[in-house]
């Protein structure tokens, strides 16, 4: 089990949760959601977590990188459904190739119960976030859930 603020290797891939933000308003849509679908606002009682993680690719390869490869479950292990909000437009965590060598750092989003955030972790599959089929037979190894806990202690652990 990792923290924020801490780099691991997982994969093919250095990564960090960097920072955990909360906004408490606010509107937001379902990810993969219809294209005319409403937008959405926090209420009273929830909180909107915006997860900030940088991935640098250790391989040889080029990774097409994708934030399928991303979970966030709650205590019971249910998968919570990833959001979008205006407020990240050019931050978000949406998808891209990764050069050899190289980093990227977005957001993803989830809104959750307010006051929950503790009870909460980041699942990173590398298998699953790299969508790059030409290596598959040796990257299949990479299929491995590497869990970040998202308590709030870590937070203020900054590099």
């Amino acid at each position: 089990m990792h923290k924020i603020g801490e780099t691991f290797k997982a994969g093919h891939t250095n990564f960090t949760v960097n920072k955990v933000d909360r906004v408490q308003k606010g509107e937001y849509m379902n990810v993969g959601g219809a294209v005319n679908e409403e937008t959405k606002t926090i209420k009273d009682d929830e909180e909107r977590l915006i997860i900030e993680v940088t991935m640098e690719n250790i391989g040889e390869d080029s990774i097409s990188y994708n934030f399928i490869g991303f979970d966030l479950r709650d205590k019971n292990d249910q998968s919570v459904r990833p959001v979008f909000s205006i407020e990240e437009k050019g931050r978000i965590l949406m998808g891209g190739t990764l050069v050899s060598g190289k980093k990227v750092t977005g957001v993803l989003s989830y809104v959750i119960p307010k006051g929950e955030q503790k009870h909460y972790t980041l699942v990173y599959n590398p298998f699953l976030a790299d969508t790059n089929s030409s290596n598959t037979e040796e990257r299949v190894k990479d299929d491995i859930d590497y869990l970040v806990k998202l308590d709030l202690e870590h937070h203020h652990h900054h590099h």
